[in-house]
């Protein structure tokens, strides 16, 4: 879970237990937002119901559809907090040190 005060530029970034749990605090209104990479189909699935039944919005972490097999997720209250989640998520992404080459 990340807790980020715009004021004094702080960032809390917590896990509070399995990612599961993690992602059903932001449909149960206790987060506005939780990110996280290299997770695993079965970490997400039942989060991902709770968080849209509860009008909650659903992302991969590049800001499109929501893939389930894709192992990263942006959950958030709104659509417009995922899309600041997954333009901030851009800005510190690595560029890869050599390009990935493609077999036929």
């Amino acid at each position: 879970m990340v807790k980020i005060d715009k004021s004094h530029k702080e960032t809390q970034n917590d896990l509070l237990g399995p990612s599961a749990l993690d992602i059903t605090w932001v449909g149960a209104g206790y987060a506005d937002a939780f990110f996280l990479g290299a997770l695993w189909c079965w970490d997400m699935a039942a989060g991902v119901v709770i968080v849209r039944e509860a009008g909650g919005h659903v992302t991969s972490l590049d800001g499109s559809e929501f893939d389930l097999m894709s192992r990263g997720i942006i959950v958030a209250a709104t659509k417009e907090l995922a899309a600041e989640v997954a333009d901030n998520i851009k800005k510190y992404q690595p560029s890869p040190e050599f390009e990935e080459k493609v077999f036929a």
